[in-house]
């Protein structure tokens, strides 16, 4: 069975997961986006700062976005 550009579904449902979770410590922890996350914290405040420093709250979005990427963009996605 397959989904998406020809990789079999045990291979979206394998590398989806690692992605989002990639992507999310990316976006969160890592030193290459701490100057974003710190004008971001500088500039404004609230639920858009919250979410910006909460590896919980943005991996949904994350995960969304990932799954929709599969979904609508397989062929790019898998590229990426």
């Amino acid at each position: 069975m397959t989904w998406g550009e020809g990789w079999p579904l045990w291979a979206w449902l394998l590398v989806n997961p690692l992605a989002a979770y990639r992507i999310t410590r990316i976006t969160v922890k890592d030193e290459i986006t701490k100057p974003a996350r710190r004008w971001l914290s500088d500039r404004f405040e609230g639920p858009a700062v919250t979410l910006a420093f909460c590896a919980w709250c943005m991996s949904v979005w994350i995960a969304a976005g990932v799954v929709a990427l599969t979904y609508f963009w397989p062929f790019a996605w898998s590229l990426a």
